[in-house]
């Protein structure tokens, strides 16, 4: 069994974002009982949620491993190139 995420992991993850990533709001969807709210990463500069794990993935590797171009594995290493400060990619 894989153990839970713990306080301070979701904190360094939140650290290592900072800056990078937009705040998304919780938004009210309407006319729903109980009350659901969403929360839009589509705002993210990259149009999804995909950011937060890339990110906090390659920013874990080794210095001479993310010089290279990270692990190339999973779906993301094929999504559109994207830096911290560049502007969204539309299509």
């Amino acid at each position: 069994m894989t153990a839970l995420v713990t306080v301070e992991e979701i904190r360094a993850a939140a650290q290592r974002l900072d800056g990078v990533i937009v705040k998304t709001p919780l938004v009210p969807f309407p006319d729903t009982r109980p009350r659901l709210l969403v929360k839009p990463e589509s705002l993210q500069p990259t149009g999804s949620f995909k950011l937060r794990g890339a990110f906090t993935a390659i920013s874990m590797l080794p210095a001479a491993q993310r010089e290279r171009g990270g692990s190339g594995r999973g779906s993301w290493p094929s999504s559109p190139r994207w830096k911290p400060g560049s502007r969204a990619r539309r299509n």
